[in-house]
């Protein structure tokens, strides 16, 4: 296969498979901390209307869903496309950190969340899971 459409299937792969990790843990987290009474999660609406009735806890799950969803992304990408792994790691980090700008954009959050989540859960994350897949890329020593 051509490597780079092998490249690209692969970073779609990762980018499908990040936002299971990131969908899962927001639906873990959900059922660990449920919403505030009168507040229907499914309909974007309520949550807008009923944003001052969530505490620091309920932003718990998502920023750690935001943060593994990235990082998943990163490591499977990193660990499978032929070349450039660091490029695409933060390349990975930036599609995620768009999404999530855009994401506090539309729906209100307290400003530390908008900064710890900008600013650690993307970027870092994606080069985490960079370092972490080429850490179990190396050969073993024997």
């Amino acid at each position: 296969m051509n490597p780079t459409l092998k490249n690209i299937l692969i970073s779609i792969g990762g980018f499908i498979l990040g936002n299971m990790v990131n969908m899962a843990t927001l639906i873990m987290g959900m059922k660990i901390i449920p919403a505030p009474k009168g507040v229907e999660l499914s309909d974007p609406q309520s949550f807008i209307e009923n944003a001052d009735k969530f505490t620091s806890m309920h932003f718990i799950f998502p920023l750690l869903a935001h943060a593994l969803g990235t990082f998943v992304a990163s490591y499977f990408i990193c660990r499978l496309v032929s070349g450039k792994q660091k490029l695409f790691a933060i390349g990975t980090g930036l599609v995620f950190l768009v999404l999530g700008f855009f994401n506090l954009q539309n729906i209100p959050h307290p400003t530390w969340f908008a900064v710890i989540d900008l600013f650690l859960s993307y970027i870092p994350m994606a080069l985490f899971g960079f370092f972490v897949a080429m850490k179990t890329l190396e050969e073993p020593e024997i």
